[in-house]
């Protein structure tokens, strides 16, 4: 039994030992992708780029775009709502009865 428990106690001492060891060579790749992004997006804070290459001296200017509203939906507000069209069903031999 207790060389048993000693086995299982190397086995977890490796496996733990495996793991750290796997895991440092990835966090040190992620911690050089963090230090890379970090070192760009400063460079782009101090040096930001000029999107406006055309006129660099006159200010961008944004005009509002109206869509239209789809062919089948225009077609729908023009026929009226369907509100406005409905109607009572009614059963063949019925009469029609009017509510005030």
């Amino acid at each position: 039994m207790k060389e048993l428990l000693l086995l299982l106690l190397m086995a977890t001492v490796s496996f733990l030992v495996y793991d750290d060891h796997s895991k440092r060579t990835l966090l040190e790749q992620a911690h050089g992708q963090i230090q890379q992004l970090t070192s760009e997006r400063d460079q782009l804070r101090q040096n930001p780029v000029n999107l406006n290459v055309a006129a660099p001296n006159t200010p961008r200017t944004w005009i509002p775009v109206n869509p239209t509203p789809p062919a089948w939906f225009q077609k729908q507000l023009d026929e009226g709502s369907s509100l406005e069209m409905s109607r009572r069903h009614r059963h063949q031999g019925e009469e029609s009865t009017a509510r005030p």
